[in-house]
């Protein structure tokens, strides 16, 4: 738990440098991309991605609420890993992301100056 905890805080601290690299490999490796969302997905839900991937937006979050509560920051870096991961996929369904986006604005305001300038661009997204 600990080591999971420490990892969504490092993230989080890190974000806009993991974007960019996520950007980087799928210019030519997107497979390499993929990967990388998806163990960061994987870390910051503390589930496996085939099943928080068949839940609903509600029933996913009961899951991961479990043991913790998202905070604002957590569920911004959710619903962009999210987006990053539909991108990869070339799926269109940002449901998910958009409920994590909303989860965020509930939560109280995001803390960390990097993931603030990400909302506006998820907000123009996702709508």
């Amino acid at each position: 738990m600990i080591e999971r905890k420490d990892f969504i805080l490092r993230l989080v601290a890190e974000f806009g440098a993991f974007l960019r690299r996520v950007f980087e490999k799928k210019q030519d490796d997107r497979h390499g991309a993929e990967v990388l969302v998806d163990g960061a997905l994987e870390q910051i839900t503390g589930l496996k991605l085939s099943l928080f991937r068949m839940l609903d937006f509600q029933s996913g979050l009961r899951m991961i609420e479990r043991s913790r509560t998202l905070s604002a920051d957590e569920c911004i870096v959710l619903a962009q890993l999210l987006v990053e991961k539909a991108d990869l996929a070339q799926e269109t369904d940002l449901s998910m992301a958009r409920g994590y986006l909303g989860l965020a604005r509930q939560r109280g305001p995001v803390a960390d100056a990097e993931l603030r300038q990400l909302v506006t661009g998820l907000e123009a997204k996702l709508g």
